[in-house]
């Protein structure tokens, strides 16, 4: 189950002092979490004690998802958090436990050193056209993984005995929320890496260090992927593996020519005259 999540960008607050930027899209499984990336600037000194918080979306009011001292709505009460500093100008929101709940719903981000009621009262609104915000629109339901594991190989045929380097690769939207990524072959030696692939979207790789024998021909190489919350994924490919006995004989250079040469000679029997 995942939801799909479009960051929407309409612009900035300049008019107030300061402005924000964040990825154009990110995308989230259900039950998992997502990450919206977010920095800001002030055009002057950034006010102290500055709070950051995010709305939701809506016809009328100012309703927080997120926010110090803010009673945020139910459906994301202590489902939302802060990523990194203020004081460095990190905006970035993360929401946990994602649900179908929480399709088609939009949010912006307020951080001023004013409430937002101020900025309404001076004749603004946040609901016509010019108004430049961010906002972030779950408007899609995909069933399956919406991100599926996917299994390289520098080959498609394993040599038996033969060490080959399988890597499985596991893409997300919540760096929090790594997967633990195992193979089928758990007897053999396997390493991790994570990395971030940009635009909220993280990668952890594991390479498996596979030595096939003759009797994995046909048989699957699985990798499976455990995310927090209990979502799970797995890829396999199918083994084809040629045996020893299937592998050609290499012979040397040198080898061919001591043949070449004793081929040239014949054998004769000299019987002496008397």
């Amino acid at each position: 189950m995942t939801i799909c999540l479009a960051l929407i960008f309409t612009g900035n607050m300049m008019s107030r002092g300061w402005s924000f930027s964040a990825p154009s899209s990110v995308s989230g499984m259900a039950g998992s979490c997502v990450t919206v990336p977010c920095t800001f600037t002030y055009s002057q000194s950034q006010p102290a004690d500055l709070k950051v918080i995010w709305y939701l979306y809506g016809s009328k009011g100012y309703t927080p998802v997120y926010g110090p001292s803010q009673e945020v709505v139910s459906k994301y009460s202590t489902r939302t958090s802060l990523i990194g500093s203020v004081n460095d100008g990190n905006c970035t929101l993360k929401i946990d436990r994602l649900e179908m709940s929480h399709s088609q719903d939009r949010v912006y981000l307020w951080v001023d050193k004013n409430p937002i009621t101020s900025y309404h009262t001076m004749g603004h609104s946040f609901y016509d056209k010019t108004t430049q915000i961010i906002s972030i629109t779950v408007n899609c339901f995909i069933p399956g993984p919406l991100y599926p594991l996917s299994i390289t190989s520098v080959t498609e045929e394993f040599l038996e005995g033969v060490l080959t380097k399988v890597t499985c690769t596991a893409s997300y939207t919540c760096a929090q929320n790594k997967p633990i990524l195992t193979w089928n072959y758990d007897n053999m030696e396997a390493t991790s890496r994570t990395s971030s692939s940009g635009k909220a979207q993280w990668k952890t790789i594991s390479t498996l260090n596979f030595i096939s024998a003759a009797k994995d021909h046909g048989e699957s190489l699985t990798c499976y992927a455990h995310f927090t919350g209990g979502q799970g994924q797995n890829a396999s490919i199918s083994l084809r593996v040629k045996s020893k006995l299937q592998q050609p004989i290499m012979i040397p250079p040198i080898l061919h020519i001591i043949i070449r040469i004793r081929s040239l000679f014949r054998c004769y029997h000299y019987i002496p005259q008397p």
